[in-house]
């Protein structure tokens, strides 16, 4: 049992304190002032850091892994980004567990105009005494090292990632997790190659907040520097956007939109004015765009009268509208918002909203 005695001791520094089951393990420590600082570097600015892990999530179909060919090929050709500046050129590793390196990948690098000298592909199994066993950030870290070495590759891609967690990894426990993405990040770091991960997105539609729709343990989007959610345009079913939800080493960078051509070509289609929980907000009705979901939830909503405000911005998130989508819907019917004050009590009342079509001034 510990005692005062044996407290003050180790306070004043006589004695030092013995814990039990001590495995003789150090601890290292660094003082900040022999730290050499480094400033750092893009392989995508703002957007994908070198030597740190990226996580792309997004439901199935809306073109992720299109997107991340899209970002190799633009490294294999030290190429522009859609949003300015260039990438540096050099080599990118791929590890892809949904697509087809023939009938899929290849044919999509050829479209996008990549160097496909640069670009190289590692299998999803491994050869052990005869007999495939299947690729696991957990065990065979040391060999997707050496290939980053050897090839001196600037990007390396995991499509998605749980497919290279590991069988015994549960994903959903954030020790589990950890013990796979910690050791990913410091070899990210030490190879200065950054490591784009892609994810699903989970079932939750009514989560307001994106950063929560990502599958498995919160902890994925905890070790990414950054983190982007791609989904469909709020106003143009045909485009998509790459909207960012966690940026820690930059301000955040504008969302982007893009398309598929007729042709079947990828194409950026510029910044646009949406984030990520607008991307993700109510999915509308087939052939509706959010914003028409948007005035139609208003049209139903006021169809009797002014509303207060608070209860109709209550009743959107239920609905999942994302707020900038209400307020653009609101604008393009001309839906009038005033005060309804309180006889003698200046400043009071409360703010409502009303269809034109039954506005009393109107």
């Amino acid at each position: 049992m510990i005692n005062k005695d044996d407290m003050l001791g180790w306070a004043l520094g006589l004695e030092s304190p013995q814990h039990s089951g001590s495995t003789g393990a150090s601890l290292s420590v660094t003082t900040i002032r022999d730290v050499l600082r480094e400033e750092i570097t893009w392989l995508w600015g703002k957007r994908i850091p070198q030597g740190k892990l990226v996580v792309v999530g997004g439901d199935p179909g809306l073109g992720k892994s299109y997107l991340t060919l899209d970002i190799a090929a633009r490294v294999s050709l030290g190429g522009p980004w859609p949003d300015g500046g260039m990438s540096p050129k050099g080599d990118v590793l791929l590890v892809s567990a949904e697509d087809g390196l023939a009938d899929t990948i290849r044919p999509r690098l050829d479209l996008l105009g990549a160097d496909v000298s640069k670009i190289h592909a590692i299998s999803t199994t491994l050869k052990d005494d005869g007999q495939d066993i299947p690729l696991s950030l957990s065990e065979h870290l040391r060999q997707l090292e050496d290939a980053i070495v050897q090839k001196k590759a600037l990007l390396l891609v995991l499509d998605p990632i749980l497919a290279f967690t590991g069988k015994k990894t549960d994903t959903y426990k954030p020790s589990d997790v950890r013990a796979v993405l910690a050791p990913l990040a410091a070899m990210a770091e030490r190879t200065n190659c950054a490591v784009v991960s892609v994810l699903h997105l989970n079932k939750r539609s009514s989560e307001g907040n994106s950063i929560y729709r990502l599958t498995s343990s919160l902890d994925f989007t905890a070790a990414a520097r950054s983190v982007f959610i791609v989904g469909k345009h709020p106003d143009d079913p045909d485009h998509r956007v790459l909207a960012p939800v966690k940026s820690n080493l930059s301000a955040p960078p504008k969302s982007l939109a893009f398309h598929f051509t007729s042709d079947g070509y990828f194409s950026w289609a510029g910044e646009v004015d949406f984030d990520a929980d607008d991307v993700l907000a109510m999915q509308p009705h087939e052939g509706q765009t959010e914003r028409d979901a948007a005035k139609e939830f208003l049209m139903t909503v006021l169809h009797d009268g002014e509303v207060e405000a608070k209860q109709v911005m209550a009743e959107a998130r239920e609905c999942n509208i994302a707020a900038r989508t209400l307020n653009r819907a609101k604008k393009d019917l001309g839906i009038t918002a005033y005060r309804r004050g309180e006889l003698g009590n200046k400043g009071g009342g409360v703010w409502v909203w009303r269809l034109p079509s039954s506005d009393p001034n109107s």
